[in-house]
């Protein structure tokens, strides 16, 4: 994810990595950890513009925003892991191939 803080980089890697995902590209395991990570980064509702329904802030953003350093350190947390244990699985997958 790289420097910076923790809610920004949060931010960057749901929106442009996990957003377009769903429980259903996990194996059975793994998603109750998607899904927790993903409660937690879409907490709060879009802002649109009131005339035009315009977003203005996504879910993603509005979330992050809120979160405290701390909890996003136990989302980050909880997100390389699931990275580590999804790559494993995969490694598995293809020794046995």
């Amino acid at each position: 994810m790289g420097a910076g803080d923790i809610r920004s980089r949060l931010s960057e890697a749901a929106s442009t990595a996990l957003a377009p995902v769903t429980p259903d590209y996990f194996p059975e395991e793994l998603r109750q950890d998607f899904e927790w990570i993903m409660q937690k980064l879409t907490k709060h509702k879009p802002v649109r513009a009131i005339i035009s329904n315009k977003l203005i802030l996504g879910s993603i953003e509005m979330s992050t925003r809120a979160i405290k350093n701390k909890t996003g350190v136990k989302i980050a947390h909880r997100l390389v892991s699931l990275t580590e244990r999804l790559k494993q699985i995969v490694d598995e997958a293809n020794a046995d191939l």
